[in-house]
C-alpha cells in the first residue's frame, strides 16, 4: 500500500500520506465489520412517554 502511494505521490508532484496509504488498505475489510456490527447491535429502545400532569385550575 505505501509503495502505492508513493508512486501516485510522484505522479501528481506531492508528498506521499502515510493517512491515505492506511485508508486505502483497510478501509475494505473494516468497513464490512462495522457495517456488520451495525446489523447486529439492536438500537436502543423509545423512552417511556412522559405522564401529563392534571391541570388543577378552577
Amino acid at each position: 500500500c505505501w509503495d502505492e502511494e508513493c508512486r501516485k505521490a510522484s505522479k501528481k508532484q506531492r508528498d506521499p500520506s502515510f493517512a491515505k496509504a492506511i485508508i486505502r488498505c483497510y478501509r475494505k475489510p473494516h468497513a464490512w465489520l462495522g457495517l456488520i456490527t451495525f446489523i447486529e447491535v439492536p438500537p436502543p429502545p423509545p423512552p417511556p412517554p412522559k405522564k401529563k400532569k392534571p391541570c388543577l385550575l378552577y
